[in-house]
């Protein structure tokens, strides 16, 4: 049946949103109806559609609802990022200009620790053997200095055949600029190798920085047969479940968007995951009136943290993962290797250590009963009765509390202690990152809400929030899989964006509105059959700078991109210059309104607190001796009601922690709120 919340959802379809994290592939569907279901299945790493099936089947089977009911399927993927980090991405060349062939290699001066000399470096994308060079050029104005010779291009074609090639990545100086000899490229190895991927530039990442394009674009290569085949396979699982719906997947900026866009530009999938956390923490800020919210979900392998100001998700368009620096929108998602299936350890000097090594989907922690036999943050939590005893995890996941001692054991004799330990040390590391974020957004937390989510967040929510100064913590209503409910709150949009390098002053409002038209029409064309709107975006800095910042285009006047420019950069670092502003590239959104709509408030429920349905002795991070905590299920609590602590709230998806100095409150939209020091 439906798991109702505190107050019903609004969408006008079925949705279907799966999302694919490193221990658990989570599902949630809603329909018209305003009902919400809820599932959660084991990830299954060697094949990730499977587990997506299995998510699908669990929350059809809980909602009685036919596959053939299901009118949308949004999805959230970690393929591109898992291939990225593991190397598995296709045998890619590169087709770049003679003479810049080690640009990949090279890269810029800057580098994580500039004063060791013995660090290492990732390894190039692109092998030596594997890197082309030709002679045309193109100026900085987009003027041919040399042409594009088709018998230069022919030999590199026979070259890339012959190596077992099987994406080719195109990028050439000045691109951004003009094109033309890109495209020339591009079109001569199409005809020479019919079934080989051909990626440029100019199609990936047509802006400046040659280190960052070229990086992106051999990414774009790298991934693009391998992020094909499993949205095919992905459709395949569908059609076999009886899913024969529209689909769209989760981008890096938490934005949905057609498979075509992904298979296309699968490097703007690779913090899909992510995205999906993000775009959930927009919407529960909107849904309970509060314009800053850092939110912290925290999955199997690891915490990542999101940022909500003025009501908006903070966006970057520049990021590094795995070591490559990488030009595309993104949510400002920051990760944190610490989650609940981080492995406890003794170092060198025989101190416990927590992370940054996870167990998993598989095995898992040793209490799942699949194998493992490593202690983890999760075994910690059970073995202190912060999980109950009765709790099934995912609702059919019977823990096994005897297993979690015995792996907690073999780092000594007083278990107890040593899963305290643990979690001190887990919820250190984690607020220690956490801190770093709110001093680097100016983040006053007297002045904002902390949410915590995923399926280990609400346990450790609180401790977070008091070591950080947060006087209000937020766990919204299915918090195990909000990010999977997040892929329904997230937009459907599509961006493009072309460079300029121009000064603000030289900028013609003709040249502006042609190149905004021309980005405008490529966007739309992208989400046929949406009502979307546009969205005019710059990034501009002052002369000399090296970085920018992008900004809303005011009326869509380019005449004021300097004044929104000087206005977000006194913001954001105090000051502003004498000095010119350019424009280093013009952006256009096309974004149609999310499926799931703000949740409406419901009605205050007079009825006082829930009735335990058992009684534990539960150890809370910061307090030193174990507590006597009621368990009260989810599913009692509606809005209005209050709930003092120490608690535990369980669901099938997560617990929710509330220390004994706290008031809890359930919200209209079914969010759970702690504060400190005052009556709920």
């Amino acid at each position: 049946m439906f798991q109702r919340r505190a107050a019903s959802v609004r969408v006008a379809e079925t949705l279907l949103a799966i999302d694919v994290g490193g221990t658990f592939t989570d599902a949630v569907l809603a329909d018209p109806g305003g009902r919400v279901a809820r599932a959660k299945a084991p990830t299954t790493p060697r094949d990730r559609t499977q587990g997506v099936r299995e998510a699908a089947g669990r929350v059809l089977r809980a909602a009685d609802v036919d596959p053939g009911a299901i009118d949308r399927v949004v999805h959230g993927t970690t393929t591109a990022t898992n291939a990225l980090l593991e190397g598995e991405g296709a045998r890619t060349a590169l087709v770049t200009n003679e003479g810049f062939e080690d640009v990949l290699e090279v890269g810029r001066q800057a580098r994580p620790s500039l004063y060791d000399l013995d660090q290492a470096l990732p390894q190039p994308l692109v092998p030596r053997d594997l890197r082309f060079g030709v002679s045309a050029r193109m100026g900085a104005d987009g003027q041919t200095l040399a042409p594009v010779y088709p018998d230069e291009v022919a030999g590199i074609a026979d070259e890339v055949r012959q190596r077992g090639v099987d994406a080719v990545a195109v990028g050439l100086l000045h691109a951004h600029r003009s094109a033309e000899h890109e495209r020339a490229i591009a079109d001569l190895l199409e005809t020479e190798l019919a079934d080989i991927e051909v990626v440029t530039s100019a199609g990936t990442s047509p802006e400046p920085r040659e280190v960052e394009r070229l990086t992106t674009t051999v990414v774009n290569a790298m991934l693009t047969p391998l992020v094909g085949r499993y949205l095919d396979e992905l459709a395949d699982e569908l059609a076999d479940a009886g899913i024969t719906c529209p689909v769209r997947v989760l981008d890096s900026a938490g934005a949905t968007v057609p498979p075509r866009e992904i298979a296309e530009r699968p490097v703007t999938a690779v913090l899909s995951g992510p995205a999906g956390g993000a775009a959930a923490n927009r919407r529960l800020a909107r849904a309970v009136g509060e314009p800053t919210v850092l939110g912290v979900d925290v999955g199997g392998t690891s915490t990542d943290v999101s940022l909500v100001q003025d009501g908006e998700a903070t966006t970057r368009w520049r990021l590094e993962v795995a070591g490559r620096p990488l030009q595309v929108p993104a949510a400002d998602v920051h990760t944190i290797g610490a989650g609940g299936g981080s492995i406890a350890g003794r170092d060198e000097a025989g101190g416990l250590r927590v992370g940054p090594e996870s167990a998993g989907a598989d095995p898992g922690p040793a209490c799942y009963g699949h194998g493992g036999t490593r202690p983890t943050v999760t075994d910690a939590n059970l073995v202190l009765d912060r999980i109950p005893p009765s709790a099934a995890l995912a609702g059919e996941l019977e823990l096994d509390r005897e297993a979690a001692r015995e792996a907690i054991a073999t780092l000594g004799e007083d278990v107890e202690a040593l899963a305290a330990a643990i979690l001190d040390i887990a919820v250190a590391r984690t607020t220690r990152g956490l801190r770093t974020l709110v001093a680097r957004h100016a983040v006053d937390p007297e002045q904002a809400a902390l949410a915590a989510f995923g399926g280990a967040g609400p346990q450790f929510g609180a401790a977070w929030a008091r070591r950080l100064g947060f006087d209000r913590l937020l766990v919204p209503a299915g918090a195990g899989v909000t990010s999977a409910e997040g892929l329904l709150a997230a937009p459907a949009r599509v961006e493009r964006a072309q460079g300029l390098l121009v000064t603000t002053e030289a900028l013609a409002a003709k040249r502006y509105e042609a190149l905004t038209d021309e980005l405008a029409r490529e966007a739309q064309a992208r989400l046929p059959g949406e009502p979307a709107r546009l969205v005019h975006l710059a990034s501009a800095r002052y002369a000399g700078q090296s970085h920018e910042l992008t900004v809303t285009v005011p009326d869509e006047d380019p005449a004021r991109i300097g004044e929104a420019f000087e206005a977000r950069h006194a913001d954001q670092h105090g000051y502003t210059l004498d000095e010119p502003v350019e424009v280093v590239a013009v952006r256009v959104r096309a974004e149609a309104e999310p499926a799931l709509a703000p949740t409406p408030a419901g009605e205050a429920d007079e009825r006082g607190p829930p009735t335990p349905t058992e009684t534990v002795e539960t150890t809370f991070v910061g307090h030193e001796q174990p507590v006597e905590t009621p368990v009260v299920g989810a599913e009692q609590l509606s809005a209005g009601v209050a709930l003092p602590g120490p608690a535990i709230v369980t669901s099938p998806d997560t617990t929710t922690l509330v220390p004994p100095d706290a008031q809890a409150r359930v919200l209209g939209d079914g969010t759970l709120e702690l504060r400190w020091g005052q009556a709920p």
